[in-house]
């Protein structure tokens, strides 16, 4: 219900830097106050996880694989999760999604691409607690892109890059499970105590609704040329592969669903 007590004893206790050496980093670290004004990263890590533990809109989930260049239908593919295990995904990448700030934050308290940096520094701490590959992709996923929510919001971004977004968060992670993250972030700037704040659901919801509008809140855009459209002319390999991306490419970015023409446009790569 409050995890971030574990995590501050162990500081309080002066183990914090022995067990979790990636989080300690975070202690003291300065941000600009006019953006996080409950203090340092530590701080604002603490509250975010905290935020997570009490969302009550976790689901049952199915992680999907796309079709690439074999045969194997999506629904062979699915695979179930629970809430508890969505809750667990969620709450380890908020305890991850800012710890590469202790590496890029200059004079100025910016942070610029921390959430690249973010990636390696979680996939060290994860890899001395779990063996879950499954769950380090999905985390290292959703702290790669957990601003993303914010920026394509900002950006009025258009149709294509959601669907970009979702194709690149798939199958380990969701359009959907990107914007509890978010939400959770967003909560995480209490200046006047350890408890996340509430509300900001307004640009949480708008992110679900234009996620929802082009199908992609749950999982990305499927594919519609698929390996088996080309067996009469392309053996399956790299060759295949690389054609297939080219022609998901070209469906996503200029939304074309028909077969036969996007056959044709990437058969011309040739």
């Amino acid at each position: 219900r409050k995890p971030s007590l574990g995590f501050r004893w162990l500081q309080d206790i002066k183990r914090l830097q022995e067990i979790f050496p990636e989080l300690h980093a975070l202690v003291n670290l300065k941000q600009r106050p006019d953006y996080h004004p409950e203090g340092d990263v530590f701080e604002h890590t603490m509250q975010v996880l905290d935020a997570c533990a009490i969302l009550d809109k976790y689901e049952d989930t199915y992680e999907n694989k796309l079709d690439t260049n074999d045969t194997v239908t999506q629904e062979n593919n699915n695979k179930t999760h629970s809430q508890e295990n969505e809750k667990f995904m969620i709450m380890t990448a908020a305890l991850c999604h800012d710890l590469g700030k202790a590496l890029t934050t200059d004079e100025e308290l910016h942070s610029k691409n921390h959430e690249k940096e973010s990636v390696a520094l979680a996939k060290k701490l994860l890899k001395r607690f779990t063996r879950d590959s499954s769950l380090i992709k999905a985390v290292c996923k959703l702290v790669r892109y957990h601003m993303m929510p914010h920026n394509l919001l900002r950006e009025n971004a258009s149709a294509k890059a959601y669907k970009r977004l979702a194709h690149k968060i798939a199958p380990e992670a969701s359009m959907r499970q990107l914007a509890l993250l978010a939400l959770a972030d967003t909560r995480g700037r209490n200046p006047n105590g350890p408890e996340p704040l509430t509300g900001y659901e307004d640009e949480f919801k708008s992110f679900l609704e234009k996620t929802d509008k082009i199908n992609v809140l749950h999982r990305p855009e499927p594919p519609v040329l698929l390996g088996r459209h080309l067996l009469d002319i392309v053996k399956p390999g790299k060759e295949m592969g690389e054609l297939l991306k080219q022609a998901y490419r070209i469906q996503i970015d200029e939304n074309i669903k028909d077969l036969e023409e996007l056959k044709r446009r990437v058969l011309e790569l040739i």
